[in-house]
């Protein structure tokens, strides 16, 4: 692992730690609080901020992939029977 990503981890997990324990002494009993730590990230999630861009399907990769999905319309749709089984008994 690099120092980098060593060093940030131990910062989210202090700031985690004091935000929690802060909001521990503020928040009543079975209230869950959020810290500052934990808002930022679950902003960064939530608006993408840190995601990468998906890569490109190689030509290959999409035409087998295609075939797939066109030959999925060569079979017949399986009886309703067949997908959740025929013992759909309750009690055992």
């Amino acid at each position: 692992m690099s120092t980098r990503f060593l060093l940030t981890l131990c910062s989210l997990s202090a700031l985690a730690l004091a935000g929690n324990a802060q909001a521990e002494s503020a928040e009543p009993a079975g209230k869950i609080a959020v810290g500052a730590a934990t808002e930022a990230i679950l902003a960064t999630q939530r608006e993408g901020q840190a995601a990468g861009s998906q890569p490109p399907y190689t030509g290959q990769e999409a035409t087998r992939a295609y075939k797939r999905y066109l030959d999925s319309f060569s079979k017949p749709m399986p009886d309703f029977k067949e997908i959740i089984g025929t013992t759909g008994k309750s009690g055992g």
